[in-house]
């Protein structure tokens, strides 16, 4: 697939769900600059980090896009190929729409983790919120307690209760201590969070 984004025409170009899924894809956000303290100031722009786990799964899971899905389409496109005019076959244009996006999530994670400084959550000291810290906070507001996980990008699992580092909650808890008070701004107002323990 040549560079840039392949030409469509008429029915056959991109759906909506395709467009959507191309303005979705992440980019590299620059650390905020309260981890200056921890990775230093200079090119702090340029680190990403990463858990150990985290960067080990980033590696299979680039490895898996390049080796198999991109391998599927492949197949996807030849099959689309050989059912004729290709002027005016639609599973051919998508084949190829798809193959295009996997090409950029391929060059976006291969950017970042060409930029990874993998980062040991254990052997971070615990007197103030870090990357990789597990935080134990208190709504001021509601009084209740929640848990919070500092991961790298790629790792964020709301489920679990793991925010990314770039995410407003963590730029707001980043440095805080014990007993210190973080405020992130949402859409229903400031929220103000109370360290309550860091792990």
């Amino acid at each position: 697939i040549p560079g840039g984004a392949p030409e469509m025409t008429g029915s056959a170009g991109l759906d909506a769900d395709s467009v959507a899924l191309l303005e979705s894809l992440p980019s590299a956000r620059e650390i905020p600059s309260r981890v200056c303290r921890f990775f230093g100031e200079d090119s702090v722009a340029d680190i990403v980090p990463m858990s150990p786990d985290g960067f080990e799964q980033a590696k299979a899971k680039l490895k898996h896009m390049k080796e198999v899905e991109r391998w599927q389409l492949q197949i996807r496109l030849g099959e689309a190929r050989e059912l004729g005019d290709l002027s005016e076959n639609s599973e051919y244009e998508s084949a190829r729409a798809d193959l295009w996006l996997l090409d950029q999530r391929v060059t976006e994670l291969e950017d970042r983790l060409a930029r990874v400084q993998v980062v040991d959550p254990s052997s971070q000291p615990k007197d103030a919120v870090l990357f990789g810290a597990k935080v134990k906070c208190v709504d001021m507001k509601s009084k209740e307690e929640e848990l919070f996980e500092i991961v790298g990008e790629g790792e964020a699992d709301p489920m679990q209760n793991k925010i990314s580092v770039s995410a407003p909650i963590a730029q707001a808890l980043i440095g805080k201590k014990i007993g210190e008070v973080a405020e992130v701004k949402a859409p229903r107002g400031t929220i103000k969070y109370k360290v309550l323990a860091i792990s």
